[in-house]
């Protein structure tokens, strides 16, 4: 987990609701969705496919904003955005931990 502070302000019950979430990831890239969806709409969110974080987000920046404040803008919006990416960095944390069982075969041969 990137910042250990979140726990502090998590109950064991939310934490709990974050590691169903983050067991599923339809639920986590459903979530990305919903809140990325005026940054990533433009063109890069697809059913079933996970956004991708720099794929076009700033066409639509670059589009609508005067060449002086673009650098700015920009620069601020790639922040937010990685501020957000980030959050669901932590709820993936809180994913339950796959164990791999290695098969050892039939000892009885």
């Amino acid at each position: 987990m990137r910042n250990q502070k979140l726990l502090t302000v998590l109950s064991e019950k939310e934490q709990s609701e974050l590691e169903r979430i983050a067991n599923s990831k339809e639920a986590v890239s459903a979530l990305k969705k919903v809140l990325l969806f005026d940054v990533y709409f433009n063109g890069i969110m697809e059913a079933g496919k996970t956004p991708e974080a720099n794929r076009n987000f700033a066409w639509n920046i670059v589009q609508s904003t005067p060449k002086a404040e673009l650098a700015d803008k920009l620069t601020a919006s790639y922040e937010a955005t990685m501020m957000v990416e980030g959050a669901f960095v932590d709820i993936e944390a809180f994913a339950t931990p796959v164990e791999i069982v290695e098969s050892v075969g039939n000892k009885g041969r």
